[in-house]
């Protein structure tokens, strides 16, 4: 039976609702770039990058959230393809149905000279909250294995 008042809708099935969200892993010799978020009850590390805006160009909405996080202009960066693609469903609180987030993981590298520009402290969060820090990529696993150690440069 449809349109009765007992059929969940769209918006309120849990994972029917999919962000994108577009990222870099971003190599400078054998570390990578990881920003630290600080929250209530944990801290975690995630690769800079963030949601993509309705309409916008994932290139262009890469090039938007390195610019925010690290300060960083893409076009100085080498590399730049697509490589992980990764559908997560979030879990979190609340009476907002949980979305499905689809990370689209590009990779660049940098040069020393270029990662000594970048900004140490994540442009757009509030003071305190969030931090760039690189680990070795040899010691970061993205699968689980084990965890890097990312120093935060303040």
């Amino acid at each position: 039976m449809t349109g009765t008042s007992d059929e969940p809708t769209k918006s309120t099935v849990p994972f029917s609702r999919i962000k994108v969200r577009t990222g870099a892993l971003v190599f400078c010799g054998d570390e990578v770039a990881l920003i630290r978020r600080d929250r209530a009850d944990s801290v975690h590390y995630t690769p800079p990058g963030g949601n993509v805006e309705e309409g916008e160009d994932l290139r262009q909405a890469l090039r938007r959230e390195l610019a925010e996080e690290l300060d960083l202009d893409i076009d100085l960066a080498d590399g730049g393809d697509l490589m992980w693609v990764v559908d997560q469903r979030v879990t979190r609180p609340g009476p907002t149905p949980p979305p499905r987030k689809l990370h689209l993981i590009y990779r660049l590298h940098i040069t020393p000279g270029l990662r000594a520009t970048l900004a140490e402290q994540e442009r757009d969060e509030l003071p305190a909250t969030a931090a760039r820090g690189w680990s070795s990529a040899a010691s970061a696993d993205p699968m689980g294995g084990k965890r890097g150690r990312a120093a935060v440069l303040r």
